[in-house]
């Protein structure tokens, strides 16, 4: 359980990166296929790096 809640923690975080990211383009000019595109990348990059800090402090807390 709660693995699951850090996975959902995660999402949420990064799609509000995402969600911020896609909205200031927007508001920028851009065209939507670009926004969609960056806002793709911006919550890829920002989930797994996420659950890549969450699994590091937790091995360390671990140890």
């Amino acid at each position: 359980m709660k693995q699951i809640i850090l996975y959902l923690k995660a999402a949420i975080l990064s799609g509000a990166a995402a969600l911020l990211i896609m909205v200031s383009l927007l508001y920028a000019g851009m065209e939507v296929l670009d926004v969609f595109f960056w806002m793709l990348i911006v919550f890829l990059i920002g989930y797994f790096s996420i659950l890549a800090v969450i699994e590091e402090r937790r091995v360390h807390e671990e140890d």
